[in-house]
């Protein structure tokens, strides 16, 4: 069988969404948001955390997961305003394209990706430096802050940037697609959900890691003066090895994407059943 044919859930002769559609209210917007981010970040963390020390340069052992959900709090705190930024800018440019076929879901997920950038930027910084450094986090933000001055939180902007407009594209494009198809749901049944957040995580964080290794190497190498640097130094030794350093950390990230979206998907299908949204 395929699930890549074209989806074909329908309601009342028109195709039915998974997440949002153009006519949801944009509170519902905010609750996806909300209850994806804080699902991402509690199941996924000790994970993230071996992801970023891999990407800037540790070695592979158990110490990787030691202090596991140490700066935790920075990404926590961060979950409503970036999840819900992220999922309020998807279902307003939704709802003012008034359309729900794949095309729209891809322009309104890409422009989404610039609000959730905006708004997680700082955090990311605090707890990259955090993870690279196994310093407590208000200690990390302290000494960021006193050294650098407040502009430090927002370095590695411009690759926040391109990771997100690219993986929030694919991440509401895969979400639908897959959402939407009666096979998934003919074969899994009530896991459907789950199985539609695994694809979706495998296809999505596949797109964002390599901007993201490039955002976290700028963000822990303060001694960077730019991105040029960064590509330079890693692409000294030849492209294979700057293959394998831009994908260095993928395969926690990928079990993480897995997991946490495999949940957070099935989490917002149980809200549905509960709220009729």
């Amino acid at each position: 069988f395929s699930v890549m044919s074209e989806p074909t859930r329908e309601v009342g002769g028109e195709e039915q969404s998974f997440l949002q559609s153009s006519e949801d209210p944009l509170y519902v917007s905010i609750a996806f948001g909300s209850l994806t981010g804080s699902t991402c970040v509690l199941v996924g963390y000790p994970l993230d955390t071996a992801k970023t020390r891999l990407q800037t340069g540790h070695a592979w052992s158990w110490k990787l997961l030691t202090h596991p959900y140490r700066g935790v709090l920075s990404p926590l705190f961060a979950v409503t305003p970036s999840w819900a930024a992220n999922f309020f800018m998807y279902g307003s440019s939704i709802k003012f394209l008034g359309q729900n076929d794949m095309a729209s879901v891809a322009l309104a997920g890409g422009f989404s990706g610039l609000g959730y950038a905006t708004v997680v930027c700082p955090f990311e910084m605090v707890k990259c430096n955090t993870q690279f450094s196994h310093k407590p986090l208000g200690e990390t933000y302290r000494q960021l802050v006193r050294d650098h001055g407040m502009r430090i939180l927002y370095r590695g902007y411009g690759a926040a940037c391109c990771r997100d407009v690219g993986q929030t594209a694919a991440y509401f494009t895969l979400a639908e697609w897959f959402g939407r198809s009666e096979r998934l749901q003919q074969i899994f049944g009530s896991s459907a959900p789950f199985v539609t957040g695994m694809l979706t995580g495998i296809g999505h964080c596949t797109v964002e890691f390599p901007f993201d290794t490039v955002k976290t190497k700028m963000q822990t190498g303060l001694g960077y003066k730019g991105y040029s640097d960064v590509l330079r130094e890693m692409g000294a030794d030849g492209s294979s090895a700057f293959l394998r350093l831009l994908f260095r950390g993928y395969s926690p990230w990928i079990c993480r994407a897995i997991l946490c979206h495999g949940t957070s998907f099935y989490a917002i299908a149980k809200l549905r059943e509960l709220t009729g949204w």
